[in-house]
């Protein structure tokens, strides 16, 4: 199982889609940030629930749940089904790892990958708006453990919302049609 797991670590590590994936976010967020910038000091902002303090956009940019599901459709296909089709999860099962040490090391890959991608989208718009607009309260680690456990329970949300987009995957085994299905 621990081998799995590096090996699953190591995969993510040097995938380019996921590298990809992380820079879109980030570049994501500074075009939100910038979006926000429009709405400082006009009396639409709060009509139109315009979050322009840091520590309320990365609490807005955490309910922006379409955003989150397509970024776990896209790595389910990256990580799973490109599997399938390079036979890695086939060498793993001749290897003589039981399919539920390959699902598990799967499954936790998929969360990992989920929080590194996502997680530029919402400290990229904290930092950026809390830097040129404010934060809008102080910076404790009260704030900052908050801001980590909320980060973590939408991240497990959303791998809950795409487990059935995981064992599509597995049974399917086909990227385009996983994605396009989910």
């Amino acid at each position: 199982m621990f081998n799995l797991i590096r090996c699953e670590m190591i995969k993510l590590s040097k995938s380019l889609p996921l590298k990809i994936m992380f820079l879109l976010m980030a570049a994501l967020s500074i075009v939100s940030s910038i979006s926000s910038f429009n709405y400082v000091g006009s009396e639409h902002a709060e009509e139109l629930e315009i979050a322009l303090t840091g520590f309320d956009a990365f609490f807005s940019s955490l309910r922006d749940m379409p955003t989150i599901t397509v970024i776990g459709i896209l790595i389910v296909g990256i990580l799973i089904c490109n599997d399938f089709e390079n036979r890695t999860i086939q060498t793993e099962i001749a290897a003589g790892h039981s399919r539920t040490a390959i699902m598990f090391s799967k499954i936790l890959a998929f969360g990992i990958a989920y929080c590194l991608v996502f997680l530029p989208y919402p400290l990229g718009r904290a930092v950026f708006q809390g830097i040129f607009i404010q934060f809008g309260t102080s910076i404790t680690a009260d704030v900052i453990f908050k801001m980590l456990v909320v980060f973590l329970t939408i991240i497990l949300n959303a791998m809950a919302i795409n487990g059935l987009t995981l064992f599509l995957a597995f049974i399917v085994r086909k990227p385009m049609i996983v994605m396009g299905v989910s």
